[in-house]
C-alpha cells in the first residue's frame, strides 16, 4: 500500500511539473493553424511547424471530440473537433474516407516512399 502511494504521489507531482513547464515554453499558449488537404496535413502556429503526408499516418481515429492522427508512439498531433464547422467536419470526413479508399492511408509503411 505504501510503495502504490508513493508512486500516486510521484505522478502526481510528475504531471502538475509538466503542465507548468509546457505553459512556460514559448509555443505553450499560440494558437494553432491547421491546413488538410489530399496530400497531407500542417499545422503551426508562427514558432513551429509540422507537415505530415498522409503516407505517413497509419490510421485516422474518428473520436467523439476530436480527430486523432496516428504517425508513431511519440507524435500523434490530434485536431479538435470543436475547431470545425459542419461543412468542414463532413469534408475532412469524405477526405479521409478516400484516402482510406485509395490506399494511401500509411502507404509509407512498407518502406517504399516513390509511391504518388
Amino acid at each position: 500500500m505504501g510503495s502504490w502511494a508513493v508512486w500516486a504521489l510521484g505522478l502526481h507531482w510528475q504531471r502538475l511539473s509538466l503542465m507548468k513547464e509546457a505553459h512556460k515554453a514559448p509555443t505553450g499558449r499560440l494558437p494553432w493553424r491547421w491546413r488538410i488537404d489530399r496530400t497531407g496535413l500542417e499545422f503551426d502556429n508562427g514558432l513551429q511547424s509540422n507537415r505530415l503526408d498522409w503516407r505517413a499516418v497509419k490510421a485516422v481515429r474518428d473520436e467523439k471530440d476530436r480527430f486523432l492522427f496516428l504517425v508513431s508512439p511519440f507524435h500523434n498531433p490530434v485536431l479538435p473537433k470543436r475547431l470545425l464547422d459542419d461543412q468542414q467536419l463532413s469534408e475532412l470526413r469524405g477526405l479521409i474516407a478516400g484516402l482510406r479508399a485509395g490506399g494511401r492511408l500509411g502507404a509509407g509503411l512498407d518502406g517504399s516512399s516513390d509511391r504518388p
